[in-house]
């Protein structure tokens, strides 16, 4: 599958459309199929997120949901990071520096930007489960934080890809 995904990404495939499909289980049930999506993907975490800010219906704990949200919205910053504004020089768990993208990361954008981006990133940190925070500074994200956050990070992703 690997393969396939770095063979879809070459400039000689780019104008081929490529579509993979996985299987998966749910508790008990198999055979669920679903259009593939790599893990560590920007479009992977940003569907979860999307979930979650649609998430709304009758019973959902809002905080709960938006904890869930946030964690998938700092996952989806990280890859837009490593990918989109840092041209896949230095990518987690890589083996080296691809030191000729060095040329494409656009740093008067990364300048503008690099500010709302790290005040997102923050929020994310302090509103996620996996974080404690101080009890002096408690946060209860809401949805339409969750929202207007993702709002905020994909217009600013737009100005690298």
């Amino acid at each position: 599958m690997n393969s396939l995904i770095q063979q879809s990404e070459l400039a000689t495939n780019k104008d081929n459309t490529f579509k993979a499909y996985s299987l998966r289980n749910n508790f008990d049930e198999t055979g669920f199929l679903e259009e593939y999506a790599e893990v560590n993907s920007f479009g992977y975490y940003k569907k979860k997120v999307e979930a979650a800010v649609n998430g709304k219906r009758s019973g959902a704990d809002e905080e709960k949901l938006a904890r869930e949200g946030y964690g998938h919205l700092r996952a989806a910053i990280e890859v837009a990071v490593e990918q989109d504004i840092l041209a896949k020089t230095i990518v987690r768990h890589g083996s080296g520096v691809a030191f000729p993208g060095l040329v494409r990361i656009q740093g008067e954008k990364l300048d503008e930007h690099k500010g709302s981006l790290n005040d997102i990133y923050e929020k994310c940190c302090k509103s996620i489960d996996g974080h404690s925070s101080s009890p002096v500074v408690h946060t209860t994200p809401t949805i339409n934080e969750l929202k207007a956050d993702l709002d905020a990070f994909l217009k600013i992703r737009t100005h690298f890809i």
